[in-house]
């Protein structure tokens, strides 16, 4: 057993060296930063440090060799003792690691209920549209409101969860800029366009969902993002036995696509991406002006 100051530093020197260093000089075990040099290396140049401590239950130490970038982690094998000391550590770390994942989800939840209260009341002060061609935004995406509002200039979706529920918003900006309420859910949440069909569409933004609404009659699920096809896949597979198939978009970096496609294999789904770059409303509308 080891018990001397002497052997737990001969036991790091030792580790040192399995590493390929060695420590020129007397290893210091005081718990500070040491620099010091190493055997190859120039003299004087300093080019190691290290640290060694001997409180607690099992002493451990530090190095590095600053040239290279090379390091060690370096703690005593443990004794019964040890291991008996480092089992009720690891009880009380597990314990503290579930109380904290508690308290966040705990916090979580009321950040969602509070958003939920809120976008329920923003929603229903909020202003059906009568006419598209007053919106900006459905005027240059070429889209109609499908039960979408507005809220001063900008178009107001909600977003309702597996329930029907309202939880948060999505207000886009007569200049496209897209923002949802702080602290609101979203993953698993979804807006829906048109009447039940056999064949349902998942897609990312509303002006895309509206376009493919229109240019089909299916029934649209708009996820809001490339990220929550996935989820949202999941929730509609859970409602609907028939047909899905997730209209993703194009995108030069390939997120949309690699979303979309993790989505379909998730839920037995197929995928339709447009031929070109961009999503299906760019698509449709560019073919729109290409005609006239």
């Amino acid at each position: 057993m080891i018990t001397t100051q002497a052997e737990i530093i001969g036991l790091f020197s030792d580790a040192i060296a399995d590493h390929g260093f060695k420590v020129t000089g007397d290893i210091v075990a005081d718990g500070a930063l040491h620099r010091c040099n190493l055997d190859g290396h120039s003299k004087d140049t300093r080019n190691g440090a290290y640290v060694l401590h001997l409180d607690g239950k099992r002493p451990a130490g530090w190095f590095m060799d600053y040239k290279t970038g090379s390091t060690l982690k370096w703690a005593m094998p443990r004794g019964k003792d040890d291991a008996k000391h480092d089992k009720q550590a690891q009880d009380e770390i597990n314990r503290q690691i579930q109380y904290a994942k508690e308290v966040r989800a705990k916090e979580i939840a009321d950040l969602h209920r509070k958003s939920a209260e809120r976008a329920r009341h923003i929603w229903h002060r909020a202003t059906p549209i009568t006419e598209t061609g007053n919106q900006p935004y459905l005027a240059k995406k070429r889209v109609q409101a499908h039960g979408v509002r507005l809220n001063v200039s900008a178009l107001v979706i909600p977003l309702q969860d597996e329930t029907g529920a309202i939880v948060n918003l999505q207000f886009i900006l007569p200049d496209g800029t897209k923002r949802f309420l702080s602290g609101g859910r979203k993953k698993g949440c979804y807006f829906i366009i048109g009447e039940p069909t056999e064949t349902i569409l998942i897609c990312e933004g509303y002006a895309t969902g509206a376009t493919l609404h229109e240019q089909t009659g299916k029934q649209v699920i708009i996820a809001f993002d490339a990220g929550n096809l996935n989820p949202v896949a999941q929730a509609m597979r859970a409602m609907h036995s028939g047909e899905i198939i997730i209209c993703g978009d194009n995108d030069s970096h390939g997120k949309g696509q690699q979303a979309a496609n993790e989505a379909a294999l998730s839920v037995g789904a197929k995928v339709l991406i447009p031929p070109v770059s961009g999503d299906w409303n760019d698509y449709f509308t560019s073919k729109a002006v290409a005609h006239g």
